[in-house]
């Protein structure tokens, strides 16, 4: 069987050709008592590419004072964390590990300077979520200024993993997306990596710029540049557009 690897980052969507696969399915069937029916359950109880793996790694949040935060990011390291804890090593511990008495300490010392209170029984032990539930792959485009929208396809580039192209559900390509470049610089360094790229201020993954180049008969949206986020210059903070959703 013959399998198309399309890579995101660090994760991939395994896609498989349809005769193959009917193929296969038939083999099965000729060959036993087996239905294709139970075969077609089996095969999708079986299938795990379409699940992204969560950060266990626990992340201290100044702003809501929660100690028992999950990272965000996808796993994607062979030491079963996500790349910027991996990379930074800035986290305190996993979510499903009971802290250690440095943790603890480290905690507490954060509390006294800050005037927080930190109970050793504050942490919770296994609460946490397996998987990405969100989808990376599908979003929703929004311009509020012709009042439409649509629903695009991210189609990554296997030679580059981080650009790619836009396509509507009846695969006609409509566009590209790409990782934000702050090129004239009016974004503070903190809100960006080394690559001068943009970072989600929730999990520090790189923001992307959808451009709708191509006109279409299924929207009418405007061709132009759409981003999650927008860089407001008067709170200092990148805020949500609301043009771009997951779905």
């Amino acid at each position: 069987m013959v399998y198309t690897h399309y890579y995101i980052n660090d994760w991939f969507i395994m896609t498989t050709h349809y005769h193959e696969l009917k193929n296969f399915v038939n083999n099965i069937h000729n060959n036993s008592n087996i239905t294709r029916k139970s075969i077609g359950k089996i095969l999708l109880h079986d299938i795990k590419h379409n699940k992204i793996k969560r950060c266990r790694c626990r992340r201290f949040n100044p702003v809501t004072l929660n100690i028992n935060e999950q990272c965000f990011n996808p796993v994607s390291t062979i030491s079963n964390i996500c790349y910027h804890c991996d990379k930074y090593n800035d986290y305190i511990g996993l979510v499903n590990v009971k802290p250690s008495d440095d943790i603890i300490q480290t905690y507490e010392e954060y509390g006294q300077k800050h005037k927080i209170v930190f109970r050793k029984n504050s942490f919770r032990i296994g609460v946490y979520k397996k998987y990405i539930t969100h989808n990376y792959l599908k979003c929703k485009i929004i311009d509020y200024e012709n009042y439409c929208s649509i629903k695009v396809f991210k189609i990554p580039d296997i030679t580059t993993t981080n650009n790619g192209i836009l396509v509507d559900k009846y695969s006609n390509i409509i566009g590209t997306y790409y990782p934000w470049i702050d090129t004239n610089n009016n974004i503070p360094t903190t809100c960006k990596n080394e690559n001068n790229c943009v970072l989600d201020p929730q999990n520090y993954i790189p923001l992307f710029e959808y451009n709708l180049t191509e006109t279409s008969i299924y929207h009418q949206l405007t061709n132009k540049i759409y981003r999650r986020h927008t860089y407001n210059g008067s709170v200092q903070r990148l805020l949500l557009t609301q043009n771009i959703k997951d779905c």
